[in-house]
């Protein structure tokens, strides 16, 4: 991949998941859309916000520090993380890529040694590579350790990722039991059920209660403020125990790779008329 251009690979892996090329220079759909994004959104801007240590000045300046998850411990190399001295549940993530997560909830069962070589591998990882969203090119790789969030009413906690589209979030995806017997269900800003589904999860049709619907307004608020200015962000937050916490902020969801469900194009394209490009913006 790495001897590809950034067009040409976004151009085959699209034709691959798609079975047709992507009109980078006239995007219309919200995936051809995308596609065109990542490879113009270069400004600094994109690479704070999606580093997950630097974005937490951001996060407190716009919302507010209560948001955020306790962090424990930042640093650049895994054997400096001190272990001896952390809960005995917490998380670690890197701060330059998606799925760099290790889920700690009992230290003493922690194999060390195989965490810090998991760690060093992931350090060495520029995840601008297989997707080409340049704006994770030029994050500096760091390491972070936060509290374990925990929710009594599911094994897994469950993630909120509102989809905002120039500044004004239209849905959200609701997932559950990540990790496991993930689940997925999509609701709109007033928590209504939306009948379309986004990715390869089955819906979740079992007993599910939502937030109060004020948590649920405050977060919709929340993602209204952090996406304003950007012609898609999608907030990811988590609701426990009625207080609300910040997970992270995505640019380019699914590297915008993304099947919907039940009728694609015509949801693609629906989604895609909500995306608006910078003009000229043809990479």
């Amino acid at each position: 991949m790495g001897l590809l251009s950034d067009r040409q690979l976004i151009r085959l892996k699209y034709f691959f998941i798609f079975r047709r090329f992507p009109d980078l220079d006239h995007p219309k759909t919200y995936n051809e859309k995308i596609q065109a994004l990542k490879l113009i959104q270069t400004d600094p801007i994109f690479s704070e916000l999606s580093d997950k240590f630097a974005v937490r000045d951001f996060i407190a300046e716009k919302i507010g520090k209560s948001v955020l998850v306790e962090l424990y411990w930042q640093g650049k190399s895994a054997r400096d993380i001190p272990f001896e001295t952390l809960p005995e549940k917490f998380v670690i993530k890197c701060a330059h890529g998606t799925s760099f997560n290790i889920f700690v909830r009992d230290k003493a069962a922690l194999d060390i040694p195989e965490t810090v070589r998991t760690l060093d591998q992931w350090m060495g990882v520029d995840y601008s590579i297989a997707g080409r969203e340049l704006h994770y090119r030029n994050i500096e790789p760091r390491i972070i350790v936060e509290e374990l969030l925990e929710d009594p009413l599911f094994p897994v906690i469950v993630d909120y990722k509102i989809h905002c589209f120039d500044g004004e979030p239209d849905f959200i995806q609701i997932d559950i039991g990540r990790f496991g017997d993930h689940r997925r269900i999509f609701i709109d800003p007033k928590g209504n059920r939306l009948d379309f589904y986004m990715g390869n999860q089955p819906g979740y049709e079992g007993m599910f209660d939502l937030p109060k619907p004020e948590r649920l307004e405050t977060m919709v608020g929340y993602a209204r403020l952090l996406s304003a200015g950007f012609p898609l962000m999608r907030v990811d937050l988590y609701c426990v125990s009625d207080r609300i916490y910040f997970w992270e902020l995505t640019f380019t969801p699914h590297s915008g790779y993304n099947f919907f469900r039940p009728d694609h194009e015509a949801l693609d394209r629906k989604y895609g008329d909500l995306i608006p490009m910078p003009k000229n913006a043809v990479p």
